[in-house]
C-alpha cells in the first residue's frame, strides 16, 4: 500500500486531485491482470486507496483517474485489469454497474417519463451470454449479436447462416485459432474495434402500467418500423441501483423507476425538419416511411395513439416509431388521433403550411 501511495498517479495539493509530474507506472502495473498480483489483494488495495483519508473530499475524482490512469504503452488500468476488478470498476462507476449516463440536460422530461444518452458497457457480453452455445460463439451466433449491435452491418444479409462477405472476413480474423469459434474475449476485442462505445437512449417511466403497455405493445413488432428494446438488466436490477443515481433533468429518478433501453437515434423527425429544412423530394421520403411504419402497426391491429414528429425518430436511415404506452387495438372504443405533418408552400421552402390529418381508428 505504501509503495502504490508514493507513486499514485494523481496527489492532492490544496485539496484538490492534480497529476503527479513524476510516477514510475506503479499503478498501471498493479492492475494489470496479466501480473501474478492475486485477485483479493488487487481489489483490497483498491478499495483501501479509496477510502484513505486524504482523498475523503475527492473520492469519486480518484475513482475517475484511477480507472482511466494509463500504463507505460498508453493502455487504461479498465482495459488492461482482470474481469472480477473490471467488474468492480463498473459497479463504482456506472449505473446498475454498466450504462454511463451522459453529464448534461435530457433528451427529455416528462411528468411522466424522463430519457436521456447513456454508454452500456454490458450489452457486448450479454448478447454473447445469450448467443454463446457452451461458452463459444459459432458463426451464426456472430451474426445474431451483429445483428443486435449494429443491425446496418448485417441489414443486407440473406439469412444468420451465411452473413456479409465484411462478417465472413471478420469471423476468420478474430477467429485465432481456426476453431470456427469465438470466445467471449475475442468477441469483446471485435466490438471494441468495430462498434466502439455502445450508444443507448434509457428511457424512465412513473406509470407502471404505461410501462407494461409500452413493453407489451413492441413484443413481436418488426424492428423495421417499431424502434425494439436492447437487452438490458432486470427491472429488479434498475430499480435496486436507483437510489445511487443522480437527479436526471432535475427530477428524483426514484419517482421514475420503471426503465426501457433501446437503440440511440440519430434524431426526432421534429429534428429533422427544423435542423436539416429537407426539400419537398426528400419530404415526400420520409412520409412515405411514416406511413409504412403505421400502415405495418395497423395491419397487426394495433393504432399508435400519439403520432406526432416527436415520437417518429431516424436509426441507421430509416424512419421508427417510438413511444407506444398510448397504443391500444382495434377493439378498444374509437378514438381521433391528430397527426400534423408540414408541406411547403409551392412558392417558397421556407414559408410552411401545417396540414392537418385526422386519423380514426377505424
Amino acid at each position: 500500500m505504501k509503495l502504490l501511495l508514493a507513486d499514485m498517479p494523481v496527489e492532492v495539493q490544496d485539496g484538490k486531485l492534480v497529476q503527479r509530474k513524476r510516477q514510475s507506472y506503479s499503478w498501471a502495473a498493479f492492475m494489470d491482470g496479466t501480473h501474478p498480483v492475486h485477485l483479493n489483494v488487487r481489489l483490497s488495495c483498491f478499495k483501501s486507496i479509496l477510502n484513505d483519508s486524504q482523498f475523503q473530499a475527492c473520492n469519486q475524482d480518484l475513482l475517475r483517474e484511477l480507472v482511466f490512469a494509463k500504463d507505460i504503452h498508453g493502455r487504461e488500468v479498465i482495459q488492461i485489469t482482470d474481469e472480477a476488478s473490471r467488474q468492480y470498476i463498473n459497479s463504482r462507476l456506472y449505473y446498475c454497474g454498466r450504462y454511463e449516463i451522459f453529464e448534461g440536460p435530457s433528451v427529455h422530461v416528462s411528468s411522466t417519463a424522463v430519457v436521456v444518452m447513456a454508454y452500456d458497457h454490458g450489452i457486448c457480453a450479454q448478447v454473447v451470454e445469450e448467443n454463446a452455445k457452451h461458452g463459444k460463439l459459432d458463426f451464426a451466433g456472430f451474426v445474431s449479436c451483429n445483428e443486435i449491435l449494429g443491425p446496418s452491418l448485417s441489414k443486407n444479409m440473406g439469412n444468420a447462416e451465411h452473413g456479409t462477405r465484411e462478417e465472413i472476413t471478420a469471423f476468420s480474423l478474430w477467429d485465432t485459432n481456426g476453431d470456427g469459434l469465438l470466445s467471449m474475449d475475442e468477441y469483446l476485442r471485435y466490438c471494441a474495434q468495430q462498434f466502439g462505445k455502445i450508444k443507448v437512449a434509457m428511457k424512465f417511466m412513473k406509470n407502471a402500467e404505461e410501462y407494461k403497455r409500452e413493453v407489451q405493445n413492441r413484443t413481436s413488432l418488426d424492428a423495421k418500423y417499431v424502434l425494439s428494446f436492447l437487452p438490458s438488466v432486470k427491472e429488479e436490477t434498475f430499480q435496486a441501483d436507483l437510489k445511487n443515481l443522480r437527479n436526471l433533468g432535475g427530477y428524483s429518478m426514484a419517482d421514475y423507476p420503471h426503465v426501457v433501453v433501446m437503440p440511440a437515434a440519430d434524431r426526432s423527425l421534429d429534428d429533422i425538419y427544423r435542423k436539416e429544412r429537407p426539400n419537398e423530394s426528400e419530404r415526400r421520403n420520409l412520409l412515405q416511411q411514416v406511413a409504412e411504419a403505421l400502415q405495418y402497426l395497423h395491419s397487426k391491429e394495433l393504432v399508435h395513439g400519439d403520432v406526432k414528429k416527436l415520437n417518429v425518430v431516424r436509426v441507421d436511415n430509416h424512419l421508427k416509431l417510438i413511444d407506444l404506452d398510448a397504443t391500444t387495438d382495434f377493439g378498444a372504443p374509437r378514438w381521433l388521433l391528430l397527426f400534423v405533418v408540414s408541406a411547403p408552400r409551392p412558392m417558397s421552402l421556407d414559408d410552411e403550411t401545417y396540414t392537418t390529418i385526422w386519423i380514426s381508428s377505424e
